[in-house]
């Protein structure tokens, strides 16, 4: 695990232990289990190679990113309901979530590095 990776799992971790609204858990936990799926498969695919990194570093990145900015959302929401008294940024929160965190998904290996490399892929 690099720093850079667990500076982010450590921020993403410590926004949602502060939560104590149930929704804003509940978009803190997103936020996590994102991450957590992505240092998954960021191990699986270095154990298959190079092309595997390469083919889902793109999806590895955004929900990465996602994922941050979900949490630091979910921290904002937790404020501003504290302070200024007002749902907003909770709305923001949860519709920023259910456009979904986690882009990675179990995709074909062939079909990835033939869209990836510009190559013919044979019809099944």
């Amino acid at each position: 695990e690099g720093e850079g990776l667990r500076a982010l799992k450590s921020k993403v971790r410590a926004t949602a232990a502060q939560v104590q609204e149930p929704t804003l858990a509940q978009t803190g936990q997103a936020a996590i289990t994102a991450v957590n799926h992505a240092e998954q498969w960021l191990l699986n695919a270095m154990g298959a190679g190079r092309p595997a990194v390469e083919a889902g570093a793109r999806r590895f990145a955004l929900t990465l990113g996602r994922a941050l900015e979900l949490a630091l959302l979910t921290e904002h929401a937790q404020w501003s309901l504290a302070v200024e008294k007002d749902g907003r940024a909770l709305a923001a929160a949860r519709r920023f979530a259910q456009a979904g965190i986690d882009l990675i998904g179990d995709t074909d290996r062939d079909e990835a590095l033939a869209l990836a490399n510009d190559l013919p892929l044979p019809l099944v």
